[in-house]
């Protein structure tokens, strides 16, 4: 499902023109696809192990478990990153991952708030609900993200998260958002330090980057992060779940 494609395979963010922050990165809890593939494929061992050493994202949803209590004890010091995506009906237009706890906003508030509590006053990187405003930027899937109350719930989740002021929050916006609505919509959230782009997508990184600084240019110089955790080959054909030609792309940098 498109749950798990995003579970298994979009941990490894790296960032363009992302803010500094004074602490390092946290490096994440490694997703349990590492040691399955290092059992499964014994001769990749060493690459896996490479690519291990690189800091992840780790996600926090509401359908199964997430890993957020283990996220911040292992890193006490250094800056996580952290996937928020529980908004009630995600993914409307497509419904593979539209089948969460949260059903309503005041849960969806709550469930956010939760985070919140967790997280304290610590510095935090949040990537705020991938796909949400690439779907209000679109005309089939602006009806029913705005029937489900996107732009809201994200505004909601934005004032929760940002009364914690070391915390950074970057909206995704999804590689494939139409960019006039997606500013827009960009500009009713509330506070942001930036912008994620290629959550769990293919797209190159010269291509992102291209679209980092087409948004940072028309929203006061927004910073963005870019997934390049399988766009190494750029976007498949015909193929948007766990494509077999997928590479990894760029390991993760400040720049």
């Amino acid at each position: 499902t498109r749950t798990t494609m995003k579970l298994s395979l979009a941990f490894a963010l790296a960032t363009a023109a992302v803010s500094t922050v004074s602490s390092a990165i946290c490096k994440g809890i490694a997703p349990p696809s590492y040691t399955d593939a290092v059992k499964t494929n014994p001769q990749f061992a060493p690459a896996i192990n490479m690519i291990k050493q690189y800091p992840v994202a780790n996600w926090y949803v509401d359908c199964g478990s997430d890993a957020i209590d283990a996220l911040l004890a292992s890193c006490p010091s250094d800056t996580p990153v952290i996937i928020v995506y529980g908004l009630p009906e995600k993914d409307c237009a497509s419904s593979y991952s539209s089948n969460g706890k949260n059903k309503n906003a005041d849960q969806y508030k709550a469930w956010v708030q939760s985070l919140a509590n967790k997280v304290g006053n610590r510095k935090v990187i949040y990537i705020l609900e991938p796909d949400a405003i690439g779907l209000l930027s679109t005309g089939d899937g602006n009806k029913c993200a705005e029937k489900y109350g996107y732009q809201a719930n994200l505004a909601a989740a934005t004032s929760i998260l940002s009364a914690n002021s070391n915390a950074q929050i970057y909206a995704d916006i999804a590689g494939w958002a139409f960019q006039g609505p997606a500013i827009e919509a960009l500009k009713k959230i509330g506070k942001l330090s930036g912008v994620s782009i290629n959550t769990a997508n293919y797209k190159s990184t010269t291509q992102m980057v291209q679209a980092c600084q087409s948004y940072s240019s028309q929203t006061g110089g927004l910073h963005c992060i870019i997934d390049t955790s399988r766009n190494f080959n750029g976007s498949p054909q015909n193929e948007w779940c766990n494509a077999r030609s997928a590479g990894i792309g760029a390991p993760p940098t400040d720049q």
